[in-house]
């Protein structure tokens, strides 16, 4: 069984959190919650099929060592759309990585809003899928969908 912990806004976070619930072999085992969108919130928790899984809501709560104690053993971080950067010692509690859906083709337009460097310079628009391992100092990126 593989655990992971997912740190989801809007509603790419909802899809993910939906399909990884409906995964045989996926354990949810936190969800991270930004608390800025309640509707999105909300909408992500009923897609979650466990209800063991521990959630957290508010502004970086991933950066609170009293949450952090709460975390169970876990394999993967999945961040989507997630706009906090995270510290090396979260990213060093997964034992395999870290996965990263980021809402431009970074280097391009990055930051909090990168949809309006789309439209404000006329810049290609698309999402970037990468693996971040602090243990290897690397980022891999698996995928840019324009």
């Amino acid at each position: 069984m593989t655990k992971v912990i997912i740190m989801a806004n809007k509603n790419v976070g909802y899809e993910v959190v939906k399909f990884l619930s409906n995964q045989p072999n996926v354990a949810i085992v936190a969800l991270f919650l930004t608390d800025i969108n309640e509707k999105d919130d909300k909408k992500i928790i009923k897609a979650l099929n466990n209800d063991s899984t521990l959630i957290f809501k508010g502004v970086r709560m991933h950066d609170r060592i009293e949450v952090l104690s709460q975390l169970p053993d876990f394999d993967f971080i999945i961040t989507v759309f997630w706009p906090y950067l995270l510290k090396s010692d979260i990213l060093s509690l997964a034992r395999v990585n870290t996965i990263n859906f980021h809402p431009a083709l970074l280097p391009l337009n990055r930051g909090w809003y990168p949809h309006v460097f789309n439209i404000l310079h006329g810049s290609k628009a698309g999402v970037k899928h990468c693996i971040v391992s602090i243990k290897r100092l690397t980022l891999a990126i698996y995928g840019l969908r324009k």
